[in-house]
Protein backbone atom coordinates (compact mmCIF):
# COMPACT_ATOMS: atom_id res chain seq x y z
CA UNK A 1 0.00 0.00 0.00
CA UNK A 2 1.00 3.59 -0.71
CA UNK A 3 1.43 5.82 2.04
CA UNK A 4 2.01 8.97 0.41
CA UNK A 5 3.91 10.66 -2.82
CA UNK A 6 5.22 14.40 -2.55
CA UNK A 7 7.33 16.02 -5.39
CA UNK A 8 9.92 19.00 -5.38
CA UNK A 9 11.07 17.12 -1.82
CA UNK A 10 14.65 19.05 -1.09
CA UNK A 11 17.35 16.56 0.79
CA UNK A 12 16.97 18.93 3.72
CA UNK A 13 13.20 17.94 3.59
CA UNK A 14 13.09 14.45 3.48
CA UNK A 15 13.87 13.05 6.99
CA UNK A 16 10.31 15.39 7.69
CA UNK A 17 8.47 13.14 5.50
CA UNK A 18 9.10 9.61 6.82
CA UNK A 19 7.45 8.42 9.40
CA UNK A 20 9.39 8.37 12.79
CA UNK A 21 7.50 5.62 14.53
CA UNK A 22 6.53 3.00 11.85
CA UNK A 23 9.18 1.07 9.49
CA UNK A 24 8.37 2.39 6.13
CA UNK A 25 10.11 2.00 2.54
CA UNK A 26 11.45 5.03 0.79
CA UNK A 27 12.02 5.73 -2.71
CA UNK A 28 13.91 8.73 -3.38
CA UNK A 29 15.05 10.46 -6.83
CA UNK A 30 18.27 12.85 -5.80
CA UNK A 31 20.85 14.62 -8.60
CA UNK A 32 23.87 13.98 -7.47
CA UNK A 33 26.13 17.52 -7.17
CA UNK A 34 28.29 18.05 -10.28
CA UNK A 35 25.77 15.57 -12.19
CA UNK A 36 23.02 16.15 -14.53
CA UNK A 37 21.52 12.42 -14.07
CA UNK A 38 19.09 11.88 -11.21
CA UNK A 39 19.07 8.43 -9.51
CA UNK A 40 16.66 6.76 -6.78
CA UNK A 41 17.45 5.69 -3.68
CA UNK A 42 15.79 3.43 -1.88
CA UNK A 43 15.55 3.71 1.91
CA UNK A 44 14.59 1.47 4.60
CA UNK A 45 13.77 3.19 8.05
CA UNK A 46 12.26 0.72 11.21
CA UNK A 47 12.31 2.62 14.52
CA UNK A 48 12.91 1.23 17.42
CA UNK A 49 9.70 1.79 18.70
CA UNK A 50 8.02 0.22 16.10
CA UNK A 51 5.69 -2.79 17.17
CA UNK A 52 8.11 -6.12 16.62
CA UNK A 53 5.40 -7.75 13.99
CA UNK A 54 5.73 -4.74 11.65
CA UNK A 55 9.39 -4.83 11.98
CA UNK A 56 9.77 -8.74 10.75
CA UNK A 57 7.07 -8.23 7.75
CA UNK A 58 9.54 -5.39 7.04
CA UNK A 59 12.38 -6.63 7.31
CA UNK A 60 11.47 -9.80 5.64
CA UNK A 61 9.87 -7.82 2.78
CA UNK A 62 12.61 -5.64 1.42
CA UNK A 63 14.54 -7.25 -0.77
CA UNK A 64 11.08 -8.37 -2.70
CA UNK A 65 9.95 -4.93 -2.58
CA UNK A 66 13.29 -3.70 -4.27
CA UNK A 67 13.19 -6.81 -6.90
CA UNK A 68 9.58 -5.74 -7.69
CA UNK A 69 10.68 -2.38 -8.39
CA UNK A 70 13.57 -3.02 -10.88
CA UNK A 71 12.06 -6.14 -12.49
CA UNK A 72 8.05 -5.12 -12.72
CA UNK A 73 8.57 -1.07 -12.42
CA UNK A 74 11.53 -0.71 -14.36
CA UNK A 75 13.61 1.51 -11.86
CA UNK A 76 17.33 1.11 -11.45
CA UNK A 77 17.99 1.79 -7.79
CA UNK A 78 21.57 3.24 -7.30
CA UNK A 79 21.73 3.18 -3.72
CA UNK A 80 20.12 1.05 -1.09
CA UNK A 81 20.47 2.43 2.68
CA UNK A 82 18.95 1.54 5.81
CA UNK A 83 18.76 3.72 9.31
CA UNK A 84 16.49 3.04 12.29
CA UNK A 85 15.64 7.14 12.48
CA UNK A 86 14.57 9.36 9.67
CA UNK A 87 17.15 11.89 10.73
CA UNK A 88 19.91 9.90 9.55
CA UNK A 89 18.88 10.76 5.83
CA UNK A 90 20.23 14.42 6.11
CA UNK A 91 21.28 16.82 3.62
CA UNK A 92 24.77 15.84 4.56
CA UNK A 93 24.35 11.98 4.46
CA UNK A 94 22.60 12.10 1.15
CA UNK A 95 25.14 14.31 -0.76
CA UNK A 96 28.39 12.23 0.95
CA UNK A 97 26.33 9.05 -0.37
CA UNK A 98 26.45 10.39 -4.05
CA UNK A 99 30.29 12.35 -3.97
CA UNK A 100 32.30 11.48 -6.52
CA UNK A 101 35.48 9.33 -4.92
CA UNK A 102 38.79 10.63 -6.49
CA UNK A 103 41.34 7.58 -6.89
CA UNK A 104 45.04 8.23 -7.01
CA UNK A 105 46.62 5.73 -8.58
CA UNK A 106 49.99 4.79 -7.89
CA UNK A 107 52.15 2.24 -10.62
CA UNK A 108 53.35 -0.30 -9.57
CA UNK A 109 56.75 -0.29 -7.33
CA UNK A 110 58.93 -2.64 -7.27
CA UNK A 111 59.99 -3.94 -3.92
CA UNK A 112 63.60 -3.23 -2.85
CA UNK A 113 66.08 -5.77 -2.64
CA UNK A 114 66.86 -7.17 0.74
CA UNK A 115 70.33 -6.21 2.34
CA UNK A 116 69.99 -2.56 0.66
CA UNK A 117 68.43 0.47 2.26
Amino acid sequence: MLDSTHEGVRPEGLSRLISGSDPRFTFYTITASGSAEAKIVFIYTCPEQSKIKERMIYASSRARVVSLAEQEVGLQIAKRLEGSDPSEFSAEVMSKEFEVQKEESKGFARPKRPGRR
